[in-house]
């Protein structure tokens, strides 16, 4: 069973999925899926973290489904939840 953590769901936020390149406490490297409500094509970018707790367990390789929204100049992950490929 896939594990879930969340964070606050903002108005304005996006869920896409993406494989885990790099995980620190504070910042995720993902290569995800196209973002078609921000016209995005499918790359691969890092996002900040709302809070550290959403990378326990996420290691390299990982299958991810996450939301993630715009605060100030950075886009920020709220919430992360591992699936199967």
């Amino acid at each position: 069973m896939a594990a879930l953590v969340t964070g606050l769901k903002l108005a304005g936020s996006f869920t896409v999925r993406g494989e885990v390149l790099e995980v620190s406490p504070t910042e995720l490297t993902l290569s995800h899926d196209a973002v078609p409500g921000l016209k995005w094509p499918a790359m691969t970018m890092g996002f900040k973290l709302e809070k550290p707790q959403l990378a326990i367990g996420l290691v390299p390789k990982q299958q991810v489904r996450f939301t993630f929204s715009k605060q100030g100049e950075d886009y920020v992950i709220n919430a992360v939840e591992r699936i199967k490929p």
